[in-house]
């Protein structure tokens, strides 16, 4: 009796181990199922890491051409900003003509543009290398324009400083006149002049193009058989524009190696 109630308690005890064993083992199944489950719901699954992945990239792709798009935009109004004031150091009182010598450097990478943006067009529909070539098309269309309209400033400034120019000139206009109508003929120079009708010989007021060229007798009829003529070199760069005053005021429409524009009294020629 005594051995069999000893077996029956390891039984009984045997049992029990096993079974807070099999609770205990239940217990850990059940929290790493929990924890399992913690984990799935605090990240979305895989495909959709995926999504988010490449929804990520074209969001870093777009903020890359954003930036460049910027960079470019920035960089085309900076070379513009040059420009104008290229254009207005050829005209002012201490400039001078040689700051215009950056424009044919500005315009050819202007004029490419168009060729420069087809061959990305191109390569932009085949699908290679979206961000890059549609970063370089959209510069293709801001930096010509930005430098086209630049210019177009640039040119304005140029006409109201010769419309200028061409009102500061009467009183030098009205001594020539002066002289002509007391002694009968033209003065052979400007210095004739002074002191009787002028002070002092005047000057443009322009730094790139300062005097006065007079032209008469025989230099004179060169220009429309005019009896005298005043002209000034308003070249600038590649060019060789000219403003010239004619007393008879018979400008042409062509001549002088370019079409004239009226300015006032006088005519501004365009190479």
């Amino acid at each position: 009796m005594r051995d069999r109630g000893k077996n029956m308690r390891e039984e009984v005890l045997f049992f029990a181990r096993w079974g807070i064993s099999f609770k205990l083992m239940a217990f850990k199944i059940h929290m790493c199922d929990i924890e399992d489950r913690l984990g799935r719901m605090a990240r979305p699954p895989q495909c959709n890491e995926t999504v988010s992945g490449v929804h990520r990239d074209r969001i870093l792709d777009m903020k890359q051409f954003a930036r460049h798009v910027l960079a470019m935009l920035a960089i085309s109004l900076f070379i513009g900003f040059l420009v104008v004031i290229a254009f207005w150091l050829s005209v002012s009182m201490n400039g001078t003509a040689y700051a215009v010598w950056i424009l044919p450097w500005i315009m050819v990478p202007a004029l490419m543009a168009p060729i420069v943006l087809v061959g990305c067009g191109i390569r932009l529909l085949g699908g290679r290398d979206r961000t890059r070539m549609g970063v370089v098309c959209v510069a293709c269309i801001i930096y010509p324009t930005v430098c086209f309209l630049s210019c177009r400033v640039g040119f304005d400034i140029r006409y109201e400083a010769f419309a200028s120019l061409a009102e500061r000139s009467e009183p030098l206009v009205e001594a020539i006149q002066a002289f002509q109508a007391k002694k009968g003929h033209p003065p052979d120079k400007l210095e004739d002049l002074v002191p009787e009708f002028l002070p002092e010989v005047p000057g443009t007021g322009m730094g790139s193009c300062p005097d006065y060229l007079y032209r008469v007798g025989p230099d004179a009829e060169a220009y429309d058989d005019n009896p005298w003529v005043l002209v000034v070199n308003a070249g600038f760069g590649t060019n060789f524009d000219l403003f010239l005053y004619f007393p008879d005021g018979n400008y042409p429409e062509r001549g002088y190696s370019g079409w004239l524009e009226k300015v006032g009294d006088w005519a501004y020629v365009h190479e």
